[in-house]
């Protein structure tokens, strides 16, 4: 279906589309904020999996797509929704998922390259294939620089890096170690979306390192670390600003999507307050969120395209209770040290009563809980000092085979494992978050 559904259809059309994978969706509310559920679908369509959908006015009729190229050609689509057809499509060699328009330019990211292309007419202005001295390997998204649109970020999975590139010079200043993934406050471990927020009265950029649990906040000169924010599987954040019901004052608001887990049918797309307040969540597994021009929608994908209209969305909520959740920490994580041992990324509970850790070592030893030792903000989002400690929560034995662990209550807003071999050992967690 194109464009702006009734209610009825709007239920059909996700029912049909989701009713495998969702078994448990509350389709009564879907009516509620779902302005529009755009599947194009049929095997003559050039849109079969959309990577993400960028609108170039309030009146939601143009947009910029993405083309992941899964089932069919890859690439950039000017579409108009009003007659149902591209204006112009520009065919990529590699999936494309990012992109982001400004200055009557769109950057989009296609894994093994960049396109420079002119809005107006779909011709390609330029294109950009390297990260410092090596080739991209899986650019993820990219954004122009909010303040400058000679300026893009963009992200490398496999190069482990943020990239910040001057479309006239040619200038490149990274963040990370090209090749090398880390955990540290200088690397990066497959990092997904770029984003930005306002911090110390400034605009900062974020990026999410994935495999680390965690959002970086960086200054936009220099990409040093100014905020650190821990979170399950971070896809795509940003700050945005909501337009309170009174239609005079503006909210900041943090628009995050939580990566689908291993194990799990779909992530979370999360709408809270900058206080830490939760408003909003739908576990869909939306990704590549944005938002509209006129702050009144937010625009996100998962093959199919949903906007979803931001007040309706966080007074009418759509789930009960939060579906349960598992993180895979470590699958036969080798063990040397005896001494300290490992310690596992971190986990965030905010949004489940519980949690139950689950180990198997092929050695006996020790685990511990840890907890960060200074939490400045709890939430969906847990905002730590960059430079904070660990404090122990609770230790217990583990022998040879599987080990349970239960929190006696509500589990900590944040902790890793820290696990203790007596000799050296292969080690596997998880935690189930209930």
């Amino acid at each position: 279906p194109v464009g702006p559904l009734s209610y009825e259809r709007t239920v059909q059309a996700v029912s049909e589309a989701l009713a495998s994978q969702m078994p448990g969706i509350l389709l009564d509310a879907v009516g509620v904020w779902c302005v529009r559920f755009f599947n194009p679908g049929g095997y003559d369509s050039p849109l079969q999996d959309m990577g993400k959908v960028l609108y170039l006015d309030s009146d939601y009729i143009n947009a910029i797509i993405s083309e992941t190229g899964y089932f069919t050609k890859p690439g950039i689509h000017k579409y108009n929704f009003a007659t149902g057809k591209s204006d112009w499509f520009v065919e990529m060699p590699n999936s494309v998922g990012g992109l982001d328009a400004a200055g009557g330019k769109v950057v989009a990211a296609g894994r093994k390259e960049i396109k420079l292309i002119k809005l107006a007419d779909g011709s390609v202005l330029k294109t950009i294939a390297d990260v410092g001295d090596m080739t991209m390997g899986n650019v993820y998204e990219v954004m122009f620089d909010p303040e400058d649109d000679n300026v893009i970020y963009f992200t490398d999975t496999w190069r482990h890096v943020l990239v910040k590139h001057n479309l006239e010079t040619g200038e490149q200043l990274i963040f990370g170690e090209p090749g090398v993934s880390g955990s540290d406050l200088s690397h990066l471990n497959k990092p997904l979306g770029v984003g930005f927020r306002y911090h110390g009265g400034r605009l900062a950029g974020t990026v999410c390192d994935r495999e680390n649990n965690r959002i970086l906040v960086l200054d936009r000169d220099t990409l040093d670390v100014g905020r650190l924010y821990y979170a399950n599987n971070p896809a795509f954040y940003s700050q945005m600003y909501y337009r309170f019901a009174d239609g005079f004052r503006w909210v900041p608001m943090d628009l995050f999507s939580m990566g689908s887990p291993e194990g799990d049918r779909a992530g979370f797309l999360v709408l809270s307050a900058e206080s830490g307040r939760q408003l909003g969540y739908t576990p869909l597994g939306l990704e590549w969120p944005c938002m509209t021009p006129d702050f009144e929608c937010v625009s996100a994908c998962q093959v199919f395209h949903v906007l979803i209209d931001l007040r309706r969305f966080i007074s009418a909520g759509m789930w009960r209770r939060v579906p349960p959740y598992t993180q895979v920490l470590w699958r036969n994580h080798s063990i040397t040290d005896t001494t300290d041992g490992d310690a596992t990324k971190p986990v965030v509970s905010a949004l489940w009563a519980n949690a139950r850790v689950l180990i198997r070592s092929d050695q006996s030893g020790t685990a511990y809980i840890e907890v960060p030792d200074d939490i400045m903000r709890e939430g969906v989002l847990v905002r730590v000092l960059p430079d904070h400690g660990w404090d122990t929560y609770d230790d217990f034995s583990i022998s040879s085979g599987w080990n349970k662990y239960q929190f006696d209550s509500v589990a900590p807003p944040c902790f890793r494992i820290r696990v203790v071999p007596s000799t050296p050992a292969t080690v596997n967690c998880m935690v189930r978050l209930v």
